[in-house]
Formats: structure tokens, sequence, C-alpha cells
């Protein structure tokens, strides 16, 4: 597994290469993950990671920059399948929904009840 920083605050203000998670072209499957802060989106990147890795399928981890223990990305190579954390500060959306990628609101399954 790699493991790579897509955004950083440098001395010359904020670089973001968000756009290096993924390739719409080459990737097979681009999923763009909506939802709050605290509704999952890093900890279901981090649990598809495990699974990934136990199946022997190679990834690539996009680290917040801000929270090294967040997720930003995933990229499963094998497959050419990646995940983002398309919200805000990223907001990312594919070029045409439903062809290019697929939006998943996980806030949906949000369970206010606990």
């Amino acid at each position: 597994m790699r493991k790579f920083f897509p955004a950083a605050n440098t001395p010359y203000g904020f670089f973001s290469r968000f756009d290096s998670i993924y390739n719409e072209k080459e990737d097979k499957k681009v999923i763009y993950i909506k939802g709050g802060s605290g509704t999952g989106k890093s900890t279901l990147m981090k649990k598809l990671t495990e699974d990934a890795i136990k199946s022997g399928i190679e990834v690539e981890q996009f680290l917040c920059s801000s929270d090294p223990d967040s997720l930003d990305g995933v990229r499963f190579l094998n497959s050419k399948t990646a995940i983002v954390d398309a919200t805000s500060p990223h907001v990312q959306d594919p070029s045409m929904p439903g062809i290019s990628g697929e939006i998943y609101n996980i806030a949906d399954f949000w369970d206010d009840s606990l």
C-alpha cells in the first residue's frame, strides 16, 4: 500500500492535487462520497482498504493534510476503482454523473437515534 498527501499548506499558499487521486478516463469506476463531518466517509474508505489488502488488491491511500488519520481518497489499482471524499473543502463531482462516476450521500444512512 502506498500513501500520499494530495494537498498541503506551503509558504507559497495551499496546493491541491486532488485531481491526481483518480482519472475518469483510466479508472473504470469513481465513487464520490458526500456527507457531513462524522458521517463515516473516512471510516468506510479505511474498511474497504483493509478488505482490499486482504484480497490481494493493490491500494493507494490519500491522506488528509490537516488530519493524517483521515482519508481524502483511496484507489484500488487492480480494479481501476477510486473512492473520494467529495465534500468541502475538496468538493468534487463527476463530469458526467452516472457515466464517469457515481455520487453516494452516506448521510442518508445517518442514525440520529443513538
